[in-house]
């Protein structure tokens, strides 16, 4: 096939001579993604950098999770750099839209599950002290101010991340890798 009939099938000029085309993966409701029977969810509190989405799709799929639910607004769409970001996790992990997180909160709860959210504030556990309910909804916030005082509020429990340097805070994706590879780490443990 010539290169410009590639160019504009894949529509950039980096495609290596090879353009493929997939279904597009669609988004799933909290009710269809709870019939899966997960213990590991991931929340993400209006995360708006696509990059940082990509990222955490991908580490929430290496890392077992079920499923990972978004709010519908103020949050990245998942866009083909989410996507390329997400090194094929966006194919293959369901993806929830939630308008109200809220009831979403409120709605896990009464299922059994235990909302852990990452704060910086006063009280919030450090995350080596802290052990991981086997039934879990871990909530990571913004990028810029993290988790919403309100999203905060509704947590069960509150973690963070020691810091040892002059930098105070991960960013979103690194901060997300490292609470759900511990979890992880505490299930193998058992």
């Amino acid at each position: 096939m010539e290169r410009a009939v590639l160019d504009d099938l894949s529509r950039q000029s980096n495609h290596q001579g090879v353009v493929f085309s997939v279904l597009k993966a669609q988004d799933i409701s909290l009710e269809q993604l709870l019939r899966l029977n997960p213990s590991l969810l991931l929340i993400l509190d209006e995360i708006v950098d696509p990059q940082n989405l990509g990222s955490l799709l991908r580490v929430a799929e290496v890392t077992g999770a079920t499923g990972v639910i978004i709010t519908d607004r103020r949050s990245a769409p998942l866009s083909p750099a989410a996507r390329r970001a997400s090194a094929g996790a966006s194919e293959l992990l369901p993806l929830v839209r939630v308008t109200n997180l809220r009831r979403t909160l409120d709605l896990l709860k009464q299922k059994g599950f235990w909302t852990v959210g990452t704060s910086l504030q006063e009280g919030s556990k450090e995350i080596y002290d802290f052990t991981f309910p086997e039934k879990c909804a871990l909530v990571l916030g913004s990028e810029g101010s993290g988790l919403r005082e309100l999203t905060a509020r509704e947590c069960d429990f509150l973690i963070k991340i020691p810091m040892l340097g002059k930098i105070d805070s991960l960013n979103v994706s690194q901060a997300g890798a490292v609470c759900l590879f511990e979890y992880n780490r505490q299930r193998l443990k058992k």
